[in-house]
């Protein structure tokens, strides 16, 4: 390379830099190569090309940059310098972003890993890549940054969003809508890039992936297209598009017909499907139509069509879906085709001449529910439609109470969300099956409410106390009063749920005194890490091919256990609750049971009120919003260096905001978004049961169980110094392998479960050698003991205060110092 060159590709740099950035802007450059990362953060974008340029020309393998607004203070980690990262030096994160500047479209060839695309391969995605553009501008995106990255293509889309959960959510469902639509065996939309921190592609560097071969070479990326002029993509249009194929929104998937459907195909004679599940697949096949790609979709499963059959002015845009209920909905998202509105009945009249027997069927099918919720709401639409079920027979809960009336169970529900307290009546119905343990069936009502919340990461719950307390019954209980086709429990082997064709999105899966293996707890581990979506487990067939098994999205875990549900990882993604093992507790059982037994009720009785509780349950599992949490700039936390805690604070607020959605308005600035505002009364609610569990009831800080903080607390209260065995048996009545487990923990099937040794830095283990006399003179004897430091056990429960700014009640507390609540208030 020739000085010349080397300047006008330095240049180029430096352009496309002025392009994407504003001159203010703090950018991260980020070096990759084999074994090395290099990273410097550059307020002079002069210095950032020439750095660019300079690892570039070395040989690295890749010269990316932050595409969204960093928060400058990190200009102070490598101040427009680069070195090499160690495994103590931090890039930026997710936290790190301010703003969202771009919807990031990467279009990749399918190819082995490791190499570089063919010409073939890359001149496919670039053509992907003008389809998907055209596509947008349809829908009313202005013209983006079109780039090639050397192996593939790019789009990149100016937005201005603030960096929150909602915009996160927003970015995955507008790439999962694109992925949907357009990827297929040769290219893919990359879904994976809506985490705010996404380093990208600099464009003038190389793309090196493996070695440069002639067939699949080495090559510079670089801009093939920008307007001068570029425009910011409007919020309602990024609404649009993560809202363009159905489904998303239960609401809009239709009801399964009940009618017969006829099809014929292929000169056969007609084939008669009972009960409307016509299978989709066989109907498309059977009429000849095309089908150019086949994924998963919502629990049911899209079909892009090759051609569109509504109309000949174009091909592409035409699919149709199938949901888990059976009911197809068949569109095209050209404008001059539907908008993508529903065509099925008009598709279907097109290859089966008049008979669209599925119309009047599903105008009566919702008809009755339809008055109902119109009764009730006052021509409120923004209520959920009641989707009817596939099967009403399958449901034997609801078969055993036939002296309910489904209808009034809806009409109940509906009154109470409108105009009651759903919480209090879920509550109240768990207590007439379940004596006490109030705190615990409400942990778990939030943990189903955060399903219903797009921008929560789910609450998990773990339930803990000594053997024959009731934790099994709670859990039953509070089972009994959710929907059936949205709970699982028993046992499974390891990956038995990837396996389990009827689980849906927002399943609850309860497993009770189970011992975790490694793999189970790694599926938890991913499934909670990854709420918001699908988890896959890729294996082989019989046949040798390539099938993808999943668990579905949006699913919480019930684990109960004597003692721990399993090792940290797992407990830090959970809301650790105590069952109440107190004397007192054990006396209001017994009276129950003795009541019980005289008025002859017999166990399997179910109260009146758990129809209602499941119809409350069914329609907040329909009405999905997101849900904002105005003051929470004003919430402050004494102590911030544990991350998991706020976030199941701010999980608490808004699924306790979810409850009472049909009491709130949707804000008027921005009607076409569907989310809600959470106030200060829920604040209250979720501290509140914040509190309970970081103390009282559980233990949100440490993870101990309740049989060790018992142990913590009578030393506490005793002043002792040290402990035996002996005397911790004394006095909490535990056996020998109790206090065994309560200081140096358990294995089950491999796995290490901690004690207070590892746990707490207050207690250490001492080995004492005493002389004592015997028949035979002197001997010596080793003694056991446990040391107790106050002053460092009292550094280390100390809980922090959470207290709401410009409040002028009482807002939060020392957890722990007072455990009736002693109040911080900051003016």
């Amino acid at each position: 390379m020739n000085f010349e060159d080397a300047k006008r590709r330095k240049e180029e740099i430096r352009e496309n830099i002025n392009l994407l950035f504003l001159p203010e802007d703090v950018v991260e450059l980020r070096a990759l190569s084999d074994f090395k990362t290099y990273s410097g953060y550059f307020k002079d974008h002069d210095k950032l090309s020439d750095e660019a340029f300079r690892l570039d020309i070395s040989g690295e393998n890749g010269i990316y940059v932050t595409l969204n607004e960093v928060n400058p203070v990190l200009y102070s980690r490598r101040a427009d310098r680069i070195r090499q990262l160690t495994k103590k030096d931090a890039a930026t994160s997710d936290a790190d972003i301010i703003r969202r500047r771009f919807l990031p479209v990467d279009i990749d060839p399918v190819r082995p890993s490791g190499v570089s695309s063919s010409d073939d391969e890359h001149n496919y995605a670039l053509k992907m890549a003008e389809k998907i553009a055209a596509f947008l501008s349809e829908l009313g995106f202005p013209e983006p940054i079109s780039a090639d990255s050397g192996n593939g293509a790019h789009l990149l889309y100016r937005i201005d969003l603030k960096n929150s959960g909602d915009a996160t959510i927003l970015i995955k469902h507008c790439l999962e809508t694109l992925d949907a639509l357009f990827s297929d065996e040769k290219a893919v939309v990359d879904k994976g890039n809506y985490n705010a921190s996404r380093i990208w592609k600099l464009y003038g560097t190389h793309a090196r992936k493996g070695d440069s071969t002639e067939i699949r070479p080495h090559r510079r990326s670089g801009i093939i297209s920008a307007a001068d002029n570029q425009e910011t993509v409007p919020k309602k249009l990024l609404i649009k598009l993560a809202e363009a194929i159905p489904g998303r929104n239960r609401k809009e998937i239709p009801p399964a017909a009940n009618s017969e459907i006829t099809r014929e195909g292929n000169g056969a004679n007609p084939i008669t499907v009972p009960g409307g599940k016509i299978p989709l697949a066989d109907w498309l096949s059977a009429h000849n139509i095309k089908v150019r790609s086949e994924k998963p979709w919502q629990d049911g499963t899209l079909y892009i069509l090759e051609e569109c059959p509504f109309s000949s002015a174009h091909k592409d845009g035409a699919f149709a879906i199938q949901f888990e209920n059976g009911a197809v909905f068949a569109g095209c998202h050209h404008n001059s085709c539907g908008a993508g509105r529903q065509r099925w009945q008009e598709l279907r009249a097109m290859y089966e001449g008049e008979k669209t027997s599925g119309r009047k069927t599903v105008k009566e099918q919702n008809d009755n529910r339809k008055t109902v919720i119109s009764s009730l709401s006052g021509g409120n639409d923004k209520l959920p439609e009641i989707i009817p079920e596939e099967n009403s027979d399958s449901n034997q809960d609801d078969k055993s109470l036939n002296d309910i009336d489904t209808t009034s169970a809806q009409n109940s529900a509906i009154e109470i969300l409108k105009n009651g307290d759903p919480l209090k009546f879920i509550l109240d119905t768990f207590e007439k099956n379940h004596v006490g343990d109030r705190v615990v069936a409400e942990c778990m009502a939030m943990s189903v409410a955060s399903q219903s919340v797009y921008n929560t990461s789910g609450l998990h719950v773990s339930v803990s106390g000594n053997s024959g307390k009731g934790k099994t019954h709670a859990c039953k209980t509070m089972l009994k009063l959710l929907p059936e086709d949205f709970k699982l429990s028993g046992t499974v082997s390891d990956k038995a749920l990837y396996y389990n064709p009827n689980l849906k999105a927002g399943t609850i899966f309860w497993f009770d005194d189970t011992a975790l293996s490694d793999d189970f707890q790694e599926i938890i581990k991913n499934s909670t890490s990854n709420f918001t979506e699908s988890i896959e487990h890729m294996t082989l067939t019989t046949e040798r091919k390539l099938k993808i098994c999943r668990i579905p999205e949006r699913c919480v875990w019930w684990l109960s256990k004597v003692e721990d549900a399993g090792d940290d990882q797992v407990l830090n993604r959970m809301l650790t609750v105590w069952i109440d093992d107190s004397h007192r507790q054990d006396e209001d059982v017994l009276k129950h049971i003795k009541r019980s037994e005289a008025e002859g009720i017999p166990e399997t009785a179910e109260h009146e009120g758990i129809p209602v509780c499941r119809e409350i349950w069914r329609i907040l599992k329909e009405r999905q919003v997101y849900v904002r949490i105005p003051f929470a700039e004003r919430i402050r936390f004494s102590d911030v260096h544990n991350r998991r805690n706020p976030t199941m604070l701010f999980d608490l607020i808004k699924s306790h905001a979810l409850l009472f959605s049909m009491q709130r308005e949707t804000p008027k600035e921005d009607p076409d978004v569907k989310y809600i505002d959470a106030d200060e009364s829920d604040f209250y609610a979720a501290l509140k049961l914040y509190k309970k569990i970081s103390r009282d009831n559980g233990d949100m800080s440490s993870n101990l169980t309740k049989n060790e903080a018992n142990t913590l607390a009578v030393m506490e209260k005793m002043e002792w110094n040290f402990v035996t065995v002996g005397m911790i048996q004394e006095a909490l009545g535990f056996s020998y392998y109790q206090v065994r487990r309560v200081f140096h923990g358990y294995s089950a099937r491999g796995l290490k479960y901690a004690g207070l040794l590892e746990k707490c830095p207050a207690i250490s283990l001492d080995e004492m050698v005493y002389p004592e006399e015997c028949e035979f003179g002197t001997a010596r004897k080793k003694v056991r003991r446990y040391s107790f430091n106050y002053q460092t056990y009292r550094e280390w429960i100390t809980s922090p205060n959470i207290s709401l700014d410009g409040d002028g009640r009482n807002s939060g507390g020392d957890i722990n110092n007072n455990r009736q609540g002693t109040i911080s208030k900051n003016p």
